[in-house]
């Protein structure tokens, strides 16, 4: 500003360079002092950066004879080349500049107003039953408050006489009004939510803002910390706002060094490609909401889940500005901008490589560092948008790109579902993935897994492998058990909604792993779903006559309700005929050799929550599936309820604990009977102490038909390295994968 017209007086932070405009009323006397101060006290002592960086003469910097700071027009040419390089960061602390942001959702009754005043970051929030009026006066109140608080940081900074007394004029009365996209000024009496849909700018004082009704936004983004060859980068996505169709994803690689040996046995290539760059180096990165594809964790019953973003973002280089009639010296062109401290690496020194969602290392990558830039969009404001374009954000990998296995154990398999499903069908996929929790104990390194190298032990080389063959799939219902909370959150979730999926997770009573269920929201939709605890199930009225069983035997009701399994219900409704619905119930029972009188109980429980539900839920007639690891062989009672449909009292499973757990004349039966859709293979669970079947996807055989079963990996493939799980195998369990379709 010139001291003549007194519009604004800047406040130059000598410790970071950061420029702010503080204010429209300091007196001119105020000014000068500054100035004088500012050239005497805070250029001197950073001469040597000054002249490193802006090359600002000494003689210059020590100069009295300036009597001002002057943006427009200032007297010392290097100090105006650095306020013309700070010009779009003047206002601004944070990524955005002058922008409104006005954030509302149908779910919520309140419209939250996000912008910048004097470098300091403000947000309103008002219920969306009030007119206009309330907001902008709140807006101002933001405004006389920040304004006053930016005017005393300016003059700590002011050298004053001793005695003398300010003379300062009082500070106007702030003023704020909405303006739409045709220069009018909206009327103050207009509701809320529809003055900032048709608003175009907001002006506060002096100051002209663009304003942005729910404008797309990336809050956390991350990318794995290893790549590895042949397996693809799936990012950890949170967005705001933004939808993945609508928004733009770049991938770009740089070369670092050659990475350090994982032990990982790899595909044949030329070591010798990783001693060196190329000979031309690069010249250039539970329940659920069924819309958006964000999670819902749930434990008894459904709670939102917001996904924690604890990583810094990084930004990207500055946009052009254009001019704005309405907005005026504030030029804007609808592109945020960045300040200068949200600076990238050079880009010269990145290779673009790929544009789509993910990215799939390969040899030729070994040795480098992979980067995304996110350039998030919706409908109304895609990435291309000339109105508004939301600004891009980037996510490094820490390490480079090493070496993959050779062959994954289901990469056979994934040849055979390399389409998806016609109408008309759908595939079914049941998978124990081995939850993180029990994988990396001691007991499971020494005793359960001894035989398996630590690095393929690991949980963020396990994902990733988890994540390729569950697409390899192409499922379109996906139930999943020894899920950690933890995985499912920050990278199951994440990159099955890259690929179409939605999904829920039911974690076990007090425990942090759970199950499972992801869909197709192409195929499906998500009508309930809930967590039923077997053990506060057991104790509900609709169960009496088991609750008062059980009393003959004490010992036997202790270990029962010591249980913490869950049951994942989920009722789906098919988006081609919505005529058809699946009640899907997802387990994990108990594991103990010695359990299967425990088994046997909780299958009766199951069988009659799914009952229950299904005559809830009776209009909308739906087909039952039962699913999961069962932990019982196939000639288990659990097994024979679900298929024969009656258990009889003397059966071997009541004395798998001997008579101290024995309870006399528990007959069961089922009426409905269910088919074992994969058949009963050889094992699904091998290690070298264990095999067996033990997962299944029972169907009703009335209502569906199978149509095709993925074949298991060959047994050459399994026992390659020693057992499950190892380097090309994530778990010790083998997915089940089936083709269903409706009979008509």
């Amino acid at each position: 500003m010139c001291v003549d017209c007194c519009a604004e007086a800047v406040a130059v932070q000598s410790r970071d360079w950061r420029v702010r405009v503080v204010g429209a009323a300091v007196m001119k006397k105020a000014v000068l002092e500054f100035a004088n101060y500012f050239y005497k006290r805070i250029l001197p002592k950073t001469t040597k950066k000054v002249q490193a960086n802006r090359g600002v003469n000494k003689q210059d910097c020590t100069n009295s004879t300036i009597h001002c700071i002057c943006i427009c027009n200032p007297s010392n040419p290097h100090i105006a080349k650095m306020l013309a390089a700070r010009r779009d960061s003047l206002t601004l602390t944070s990524h955005y500049a002058n922008v409104v942001r006005v954030f509302h959702s149908a779910q919520e009754e309140k419209v939250q107003i996000v912008m910048q005043l004097f470098g300091v970051n403000r947000t309103v929030n008002r219920p969306t039953n009030e007119p206009l009026a309330k907001s902008l006066e709140r807006i101002k109140t933001n405004v006389k408050a920040a304004n006053g608080k930016a005017a005393k940081r300016v003059k700590k900074k002011v050298k004053k006489d001793k005695g003398e007394k300010s003379t300062e004029p009082p500070e106007p009365a702030p003023t704020a009004v909405l303006y739409d996209w045709a220069g009018q000024k909206i009327d103050e009496q207009t509701s809320i939510i529809d003055a900032w849909e048709i608003g175009r700018t907001l002006k506060v004082c002096d100051l002209s803002y663009l304003v942005v009704c729910n404008p797309p936004q990336v809050e956390f983004v991350n990318l794995a910390n290893t790549p590895l060859v042949g397996l693809p980068i799936h990012p950890q996505l949170q967005l705001k706002m933004a939808t993945i169709e609508n928004s733009k994803f770049e991938w770009f690689r740089r070369y670092r060094f050659p990475p350090k040996s994982n032990g990982i046995e790899s595909s044949k290539m030329d070591t010798s490609a990783t001693a060196a760059p190329p000979a031309q180096a690069p010249t250039q990165p539970t329940t659920f909401d069924p819309l958006t594809g964000h999670p819902i964790p749930i434990q008894n019953h459904p709670v939102p889940l917001p996904l924690n973003a604890t990583h810094p973002l990084s930004h990207p280089p500055p946009h052009s500005t254009g001019y704005d009639p309405i907005i005026g010296k504030h030029d804007l062109d609808g592109t945020e901008r960045k300040t200068e401290f949200n600076k990238v690496d050079n880009e010269e020194e990145w290779e673009f490589v790929g544009h789509e969602k993910t990215y799939t290392a390969t040899e030729a990558d070994i040795g480098y560092q992979i980067r995304l830039k996110i350039s998030p969009g919706n409908e109304k404001y895609p990435y291309n948008s000339d109105r508004f374009r939301a600004e891009p954000v980037y996510s490094y990998t820490r390490g480079v790109v090493a070496e993959g296995p050779s062959k994954c154990i289901f990469g056979d398999r994934i040849l055979h579902t390399s389409q998806r499903c016609t109408d008309g069908s759908f595939r079914f996929v049941c998978y124990n993935i081995l939850a993180d929790v029990y994988a990396s104990t001691e007991y499971a390194h020494d005793f359960l897994f001894p035989y398996c190298p630590n690095e393929a032990m690991d949980i963020g080389y396990r994902q990733q492998l988890i994540v390729k063959e569950l697409i390899g799939y192409n499922s379109d219902i996906v139930c999943l058990q020894e899920v950690d909370r933890v995985v499912f959150e920050s990278q199951l979730m994440p990159s099955m909604s890259l690929e179409g999926y939605a999904g829920a997770f039911a974690a076990k009573d007090g425990i942090k792993e759970g199950v499972a269920l992801f869909y197709r929201r192409e195929k499906f939709r998500l009508l309930m779903v809930d967590n039923i605890i077997l053990r506060k199930s057991f104790q509900d009225e609709k169960n009496t006559d088991l609750f008062v069983k059980l009393d003959e035997n004490n010992e036997f009701k202790k270990t029962f309700l010591t249980k913490p399994t869950c049951l994942l219900v989920g009722l789906l409704q098919s988006t081609e005929d919505p005529r058809r619905t699946i009640l899907i119930g997802n387990t994990h029972l108990y594991w103990h050799p010695h359990g299967c009188h425990v088994r046997l109980l909780q299958v009766e429980l199951i069988l009659r929550e799914m009952r229950y539900l299904h005559q809830k839920y009776a209009e909308n007639n739906p087909t039952c599936i039962i699913t999961g690891d069962f932990n019982s062989n196939p000639y288990s009672g659990a097994v024979q309820l679900l298929t024969k449909g009656h258990v009889e009292p003397n059966h071997a499973d009541w004395y798998s604990m001997g008579k101290s757990e024995f309870i006399s004349g528990m007959n069961l039966t089922n009426q409905k009977l269910f088919l074992s859709a994969c058949g009963y293979p050889a094992y699904t669970n091998y290690v070298t102490r264990f095999q067996n079947c033990l997962d299944y996807i029972f169907v009703e055989p009335d209502r569906l038909n199978v149509d095709k079963v993925i074949p298991p990996p060959a047994h050459e493939d399994v026992i390659r390295h020693t057992a499950l799980p190892n380097i090309a195998a994530p778990s010790d369990h083998i997915a089940q994968v089936v083709d269903l379709s409706w009979r008509t």
